[in-house]
């Protein structure tokens, strides 16, 4: 019969640190994800991650970022597109390139798991 793709999808909560020109502020995030397998030799994912960043005063940069992976990489490329922000980042848009680094896996439930992830954007606020 062959291999059926996997599907995956859920959603993770982050904590980011952002500069743009020059300064630095910390963010949460709120993420959704999803993927599917593209059946190959090496079988590669294909992933969507969007979330919702926000500061302290709740400004928030929503943004998108994707990419093509072969299913058992523990790091990564990806692009990733600034889809609109809101208070201080209203009309921010942009997109650039990630790189994303699988963590520790947590033995105690093989289910959950960590990454860290670092982009450079060009980005443009009105």
């Amino acid at each position: 019969m062959g291999e059926l793709p996997l599907h995956i999808g859920g959603e993770m909560n982050c904590s980011d640190q952002i500069q743009i020109k020059g300064d630095r502020t910390d963010m949460g995030s709120t993420c959704t994800y999803s993927g599917h397998t593209e059946l190959g030799q090496p079988p590669m994912l294909n992933w969507v991650v969007t979330c919702h960043s926000y500061d302290a005063k709740g400004d928030s940069i929503f943004w998108r970022a994707s990419g093509n992976n072969p299913v058992a990489a523990g790091s990564g490329p990806g692009k990733a597109t600034i889809l609109t922000g809101t208070g201080k980042y209203k009309g921010i848009s942009g997109s650039g390139t990630m790189t994303w680094k699988q963590s520790v896996p947590n033995v105690t439930d093989p289910t959950r798991w960590g990454h860290s992830y670092q982009a450079s954007l060009k980005f443009s606020m009105p």
